[in-house]
């Protein structure tokens, strides 16, 4: 179906309608005309964004310019690394990095700090130190090096970050080494041993220590002397204990005799006492008593030396025992019954229930009964004060076989040489024991 056909426009209409379009492109581009006011616009969200971090980092760089130009410290550690390295120590910048950066990429090729410089100050002194050594690198001096390094290491140390300062100690001693410096070289060693003491490491501390021993002899230095045995006297005393649990009485037995040497040369006679105690213990243990009396009697004139009773007793008791192994009961005797004077001297009840059982015990072995069950009696009661209880059937046990061996010789004597009796005992229980016995 065809559209209805379009009347044609008059030439009168379209005229009208040329002229209103001129018109209004005429008034569109009239230079007086006044342009409509803009209309409020929204702000893009990612704009506001990247304006609000803009102006954060300008705050932050005026704020750095500040402290900068009011001569104020930095105040985080990437700043001060960079700040070594700009003023030329790179040495300094490598050693503060590391100590500041160690661990950061969970690398373990080498082990981070215990304990890393956290405050403004710490970080400044460490800093100030390192310079402070390379400085005196570059002028030759070993010895600013050597104080500038042993600051580092004491401050690790004062933190008990034994491994880092191990690092600063071990350079130190790379430098004293250097300058052929004995006083500052036996200072080194005594540090390294001290640390290395800390750590457990006792094999490494005792190596440490005899050089600063064998420094302090060189340089006929008797304070140093006194420092370094009194180190290597406990050193060589964990390390023999740690033989003796161990079961190596052999090693344990060198291990105390170089720690009697030590004491001798820390000038120290309790030390000396305790090494000569050990010894005489552990040679007894190892079936050698002769040995062991020798000790044991220094161990003894030391402890009167020293007017201690207490240690005496000890000493007395351990002659004793030795005395005992070698066979001498009556030398035996008179050392327990001295413990145990000793012990009753000085109210000690442990004491003295240790050497009525040892008296106990001889007197049983050389066939005096009657004497072994008084102290196998005096035994039995101080056990029992003492609340002691696992330890009571013992003495009851050894109070009874003694109070039987005590019955057994007139019971025998009986049996063999009075029948009579021995009838009447069984036929009307009448006592055979005779009356004087």
């Amino acid at each position: 179906m065809m559209p209805p056909p379009v009347a044609p426009r008059s030439a009168s209409r379209a005229q009208k309608a040329s002229a209103r379009g001129l018109a209004s492109l005429k008034a569109r581009t009239s230079p007086g005309r006044a342009k409509p006011a803009p209309g409020p616009r929204s702000a893009s969200p990612k704009r506001s964004i990247v304006k609000r971090a803009e102006e954060a980092n300008a705050a932050q760089l005026r704020k750095r310019l500040d402290e900068l130009a009011a001569a104020k410290p930095p105040r985080d550690r990437q700043t001060l690394c960079h700040e070594l390295l700009l003023a030329g120590f790179v040495n300094s910048y490598a050693e503060l990095f590391y100590l500041t950066h160690a661990g950061d990429d969970g690398s373990a090729s080498r082990p981070a700090p215990a304990s890393r410089p956290s405050t403004l100050d710490e970080l400044e002194f460490v800093k100030e130190s390192l310079s402070q050594s390379e400085v005196a690198h570059r002028q030759g001096s070993s010895d600013g090096m050597y104080v500038a390094y042993r600051k580092v290491a004491n401050h690790y140390a004062s933190k008990d970050d034994m491994t880092t300062a191990i690092c600063f100690y071990e350079k130190c001693l790379e430098i004293a080494s250097l300058m052929g410096n004995d006083a500052h070289a036996g200072e080194s060693n005594h540090y390294l041993g001290v640390m290395f003491e800390k750590l457990g490491e006792l094999a490494a501390a005792i190596q440490f220590h005899e050089r600063h021993l064998e420094i302090c002899r060189r340089a006929e230095d008797a304070e140093g002397i006194q420092l370094a045995g009194h180190h290597l006297t406990e050193m060589f005393r964990r390390q023999a204990e740690q033989h003796q649990e161990e079961g190596d009485l052999n090693a344990a037995v060198e291990s105390f005799s170089r720690c009697l040497d030590a004491a001798v040369a820390a000038e120290d006679p309790r030390a000396e006492g305790f090494a000569n105690h050990k010894l005489g213990l552990a040679f007894n243990e190892l079936g050698d008593p002769m040995t062991s009396l020798q000790y044991l009697q220094n161990f003894l004139q030391i402890c009167k030396d020293l007017k201690d009773r207490q240690a005496e007793g000890e000493a007395e008791a351990a002659l004793g025992r030795s005395f005992h192994s070698l066979g001498d009961n009556h030398e035996a005797i008179r050392r327990f019954k001295a413990f145990l004077d000793i012990a009753t001297e000085s109210d000690s009840k442990d004491g003295q229930e240790r050497a009525c059982a040892e008296l106990g015990a001889i007197y049983s072995e050389i066939g005096d009964y009657e004497k072994a069950s008084e102290y196998f009696e005096r035994t039995y009661h101080l056990t029992r004060s003492q609340g002691r209880l696992g330890e009571l059937d013992v003495a009851r046990i050894r109070l009874g076989k003694a109070r039987g061996d005590l019955h057994l010789v007139p019971f025998l004597g009986t049996v063999r040489n009075d029948l009579h009796r021995l009838v009447q005992w069984k036929c009307n229980r009448t006592p055979f024991v005779n009356e004087e016995q």
